[in-house]
């Protein structure tokens, strides 16, 4: 692979992933805002629609944010090996560790965020 196609596909997944991401993130922290207020474009929802709106749908969500990224990060990572250039190499790498890194603290952040919204709808069906 010459190291411009090399350059440019690892610029061109960035950039998408990027704006994926971005995509998921927001449909997942609405989706969280809904579970926390228990209420879903106005209208009130009962304590079971917001467990399953969170087992159902805000934690499969985090967990494909997460393996988007690991599967983005894997492929620049193939790009990166395909190129010549040291410098389109280094990006590559870098480029890799960015979406790997992002992927591992998605994955803790969703955790906590899990156990607050378990701790939350727990704490509603006490009151």
């Amino acid at each position: 692979m010459s190291d411009s196609t090399a350059l440019l596909s690892i610029l061109a997944v960035i950039i998408t992933g990027y704006f994926g991401c971005v995509w998921v993130v927001k449909i997942t922290n609405e989706r969280g805002d809904e579970i926390l207020s228990g209420v879903v474009k106005g209208v009130p929802a009962s304590r079971k629609q917001r467990w399953l709106m969170l087992f159902n749908q805000w934690l499969p969500s985090i967990i494909f944010y997460a393996a988007f990224l690991l599967v983005i990060s894997l492929g620049i990572l193939e790009i990166a090996r395909g190129a010549e250039q040291s410098g389109v190499r280094l990006l590559g790498y870098m480029g890799a560790t960015l979406c790997a890194g992002a992927a591992v603290f998605s994955l803790i952040l969703g955790t906590s965020w899990f156990v607050y919204y378990v701790s939350v709808l727990r704490q509603a069906e006490a009151d």
